[in-house]
């Protein structure tokens, strides 16, 4: 395991030295077990990958979210889900809309989502197999690899 580098180390920049912040582990991230299940919210719309015609059975309400994998600076997070009719496991990364808007990434995400079903097809790209969005979140299932 990687230790967690100390906060007394510093990076020059411009001739300006500034603190690096500490890491943070993946093994920290809490379990899903361990976080509040949240309320079942609506879902707004959906979309599937038009490569991918068998991922039209993926309902939202159909996948179990199993242990949260990671985090990041738009991603609420990204967490593991079993899908209950096939038993199949996929990757779902969960975006917060407000955080989208107020850093300016919205062109961006819709760009992501784009070259994601776009480029489904081919070895090295993750497979985005369909989203969905509530009031507050975007939702993309992809391949888990």
């Amino acid at each position: 395991m990687a230790a967690v580098l100390p906060a007394s180390l510093t990076v020059e920049t411009n001739a300006k030295k500034r603190p690096l912040s500490p890491m943070r582990l993946l093994d920290d991230v809490p379990d899903a077990e361990d976080l509040q299940t949240p309320k079942p919210r609506p879902v707004l719309g959906t979309s599937v990958s038009p490569k991918s015609e068998a991922v039209a059975a993926i309902d939202p309400h159909d996948l179990k979210l199993l242990k949260v994998i990671g985090r990041g600076t738009f991603a609420r997070q990204v967490a593991l889900a079993r899908h209950s009719a096939t038993q199949s496991v996929y990757v779902v990364k969960t975006l917060d809309k407000s955080k989208l808007l107020q850093r300016k990434q919205v062109v961006h995400t819709l760009t992501e989502k784009k070259v994601l079903e776009q480029l489904g097809g081919h070895p090295f790209i993750v497979k985005l197999y369909s989203s969905f969005q509530t009031d507050r979140d975007l939702n993309f299932v992809l391949e888990y690899c």
